[in-house]
């Protein structure tokens, strides 16, 4: 079992703080400095639109400056950590307000981007399809869908005219009526949905999202340098759920981890980035902040950093 030495701690957390963006940098501050709900919502801020949804690049994959469901539900993964302040509370209704006014009825959720996202950089996954009107990403319905319901639940006091409770059945009823896994991203999502519901239903979600996450996690330390999802992506802390992933196998992926800064200051992209060309060239170098950032908070949750 390895643990990140003080001195390649120092060295990865002077690289976000000299290299990521401003969210990235407050959030470092907030976990291993000093914490302040504050300085992060301030920087998440400045990602979120008139119209209450978030944009802005908040995901570097696309620039889209409009808002996003796909963005908006990532600014709440942010926003559900760091929801104490007053400053907050603004920030969470015109947010929920914006997830309301584009929810798609026929879809029974949200599609990720609108079409507009064709007019900015963006990687090739991120491309709408004129003839499909959505993404290659919409093919699964749960990313964003059910991080989204899960969004709604937790703040769900802010919900006006969306039936919260049939859209929490509607996507538990989805995710136990496959009979395949495909998309890591839809995992994810589903297991932020179970993370935001009382025990009663989340506990409905543990047989398939084992299923899931059994057809998708990769062992293969070699194939780790690639696309591949690993057992911390979807086990983040000693506390959450391991959906049958072995203790020795969230060890390893940790260790591997404790490799990859100690001999080098940042964690890279581990997805092929060969269209990150022109306009979407800065997104590489956001990647490295927050990629960074994720593995020393992943290595602090587990109690991997020398002190």
């Amino acid at each position: 079992m390895l643990t990140l030495s003080s001195e390649a701690f120092k060295r990865a957390s002077d690289y976000v703080m000299g290299n990521a963006r401003e969210l990235e940098r407050s959030l470092i501050m907030d976990r291993f400095v000093s914490p302040c709900d504050e300085d992060v919502l301030r920087a998440l801020s400045k990602y979120q639109n008139k119209d209450g949804g978030f944009g802005n690049a908040l995901e570097p994959d696309f620039r889209l400056p409009l808002s996003s469901p796909m963005s908006t539900s990532k600014a709440f993964e942010i926003i559900k950590a760091h929801d104490g302040p007053t400053m907050a509370q603004p920030m969470i209704i015109s947010g929920i307000r914006y997830l309301e006014n584009t929810y798609n009825d026929d879809r029974k959720g949200w599609y990720a981007v609108p079409k507009e996202v064709n007019d900015y950089p963006h990687a090739s996954w991120w491309s709408y399809d004129e003839k499909t009107s959505m993404t290659v990403i919409d093919n699964s319905w749960g990313n964003p869908s059910a991080d989204i319901i899960g969004v709604l639940y937790t703040y769900r006091e802010h919900v006006n005219f969306l039936d919260i409770n049939s859209l929490v059945s509607y996507a538990i009823d989805y995710l136990k009526k496959k009979e395949s896994f495909s998309s890591q991203h839809e995992t994810y999502c589903f297991i932020n949905l179970q993370k935001s519901l009382p025990e009663r239903l989340s506990k409905s979600l543990d047989g398939p999202l084992t299923r899931a996450v059994s057809e998708q996690v990769c062992y293969d330390v070699a194939r780790w340098a690639g696309y591949e999802p690993r057992p911390l992506d979807f086990v983040n802390s000693p506390d959450a759920r391991h959906y049958g992933i072995p203790n020795e196998r969230i060890d390893e992926n940790l260790d591997y981890l404790v490799r990859a800064l100690e001999c080098n200051d940042h964690i890279s992209p581990h997805w092929d980035t060969s269209d990150y060309v022109g306009g979407l060239r800065v997104a590489i170098n956001e990647w490295k902040g927050n990629l960074t950032l994720r593995a020393l908070v992943a290595l602090d949750s587990f109690s991997r950093i020398e002190k």
